[in-house]
């Protein structure tokens, strides 16, 4: 009898990663032997491809037939300095670009296409012949944040000192520089009219709302206490709603004032207002005082409106209390949920000889998809050999309809989760989850 173990043990359908496109109607996930789309709303799988080797970043163009695809796991597809624009309808590669360091982010319109690195920003041409249109020197950017709005006119991405945002205007070729922290950003997300950029510090403890018409800070929201890792931000469809994962394992949603003002929504003019709305002034994670604003929401079932004011929904008189401490009077999530949050081991990824130079720019990166901001640098390397860990990112939010969230997680255990946003006859709003699935178990 043999008893002999086996060299090598089947291979392992993993999924490394998980973005959803623009209007969270589709997300793709890479896999560490291809990528597969899915429909969002009830995870059914659209497409799937075997490239026999990982992509550790896959990023869609709306609803085209073009996906953005960086090699990862081990072995990777591709080099982590190369971005693959696949053509899915023909399973083909539709063009290259490369990069002398390795990619950190994607991002994807019509006409362009962002490619985000450790310390750049840099803008292509979306051709067959990408040229080079204009490149945007920033902080750190470990985790390669970057939004692109739904029109594609507009870009967020981190700014040259830790805490800022910059916001690139196409449209008008202008820049804006908002001090949104005090402290390194985790997350940045556009609303979908683009008027409202949302953003998260690493603290996690304070959302902030700006408008991207004047700069000026709408609202600062409390996701708790205790620091956390934001792990996702999306706005609704009309863009009156903000929602929040982190890894505390909670969704949390929000109320937003109208996008139409660039300011609070508050009476009177402090002075922390009057810094948020003067450029070169920063904030820190715990120096603004906000008043609870006052949110008119419809009601699904008789198209009738409700009234909802988030700080005496959670504390009553208590918040209006002058000597309570400040948390009393924060505006807080008027819904929160637990999600799927299971912790994944990092997943190694290999590349032997990586373009970059410095063998410092390749210690520790981390790899993320679209919206995802959750990788965590584990290991480092040697010169010319590309050797990472990368966490899968978790509670990655999407939200195709006003009373529809889909919240999704890559790894060993690769979740899809959907919740209803119902509204009870007392006028009060709870999150229901009404369906999950382990979307792997489909391929």
């Amino acid at each position: 009898m043999n008893t002999r173990p086996a060299i090598e043990g089947p291979p392992t359908r993993t999924t490394l990663s998980a973005s959803f496109n623009s209007d969270s109607t589709c997300f793709v996930v890479g896999l560490t032997y291809g990528y597969a789309v899915f429909m969002s709303r009830d995870c059914v799988m659209r497409t799937t491809s075997d490239l026999r080797s990982g992509v550790g970043i896959a990023s869609m163009r709306g609803v085209s037939n073009v996906i953005g695809l960086v090699g990862g796991g081990q072995p990777a597809r591709w080099a982590p300095n190369k971005l693959i624009l696949w053509n899915v309808q023909a399973n083909k590669v539709y063009l290259e670009i490369s990069t002398l360091l390795p990619i950190r982010g994607v991002q994807m319109s019509m006409e362009r296409t962002i490619v985000v690195l450790k310390n750049s920003v840099r803008v292509y041409k979306f051709d067959k012949k990408p040229d080079l249109i204009t490149s945007y020197e920033t902080a750190d950017n470990i985790l390669g944040l970057a939004d692109l709005s739904v029109s594609g006119d507009m870009l967020a991405f981190p700014g040259r000192t830790p805490g800022q945002v910059q916001l690139v205007n196409f449209a008008t070729d202008t820049v804006r520089i908002i001090p949104a922290h005090s402290s390194t950003l985790a997350a940045i997300r556009f609303s979908p009219d683009g008027r409202l950029v949302a953003t998260a510090s690493e603290k996690g403890t304070l959302l902030r709302v700006f408008s991207t018409v004047t700069g000026g800070r709408v609202i600062e929201l409390r996701r708790g206490l205790d620091p956390a890792k934001v792990f996702s931000l999306r706005f609704n469809p009309t863009g009156t709603m903000l929602a929040c994962t982190s890894d505390k394992g909670t969704l949390h949603l929000y109320d937003i004032p109208s996008s139409k003002s660039g300011t609070d929504n508050n009476t009177g003019n402090t002075g922390a207002q009057t810094a948020a709305n003067t450029p070169g002034v920063g904030f820190s994670d715990s120096d603004v005082i906000v008043k609870s604003p006052t949110t008119k929401v419809g009601n699904a079932g008789n198209g009738e409106s409700s009234t909802t004011n988030n700080s005496s929904t959670r504390w009553g008189i208590l918040g209006q209390l002058p000597l309570m401490p400040r948390y009393f009077r924060d505006v807080t999530s008027f819904a929160q949920i637990t999600f799927a949050s299971v912790d994944d081991s990092p997943m190694p990824t290999t590349s032997a000889n990586s373009p970059a130079n410095n063998a410092e720019d390749l210690v520790g990166v981390s790899r993320r998809v679209g919206s995802s901001r959750n990788g965590q640098p584990l290991s480092s390397s040697k010169d010319n050999d590309y050797s990472i860990n990368i966490k899968p990112n978790k509670g990655e939010i999407g939200w195709p309809t006003e009373d529809e969230i889909i919240v999704i997680g890559a790894g060993h255990d690769a979740r899809w989760e959907r919740f209803q946003l119902v509204q009870e006859q007392t006028g009060e709003r709870n999150l229901v989850r009404s369906g999950w699935k382990r979307f792997m178990t489909q391929i």
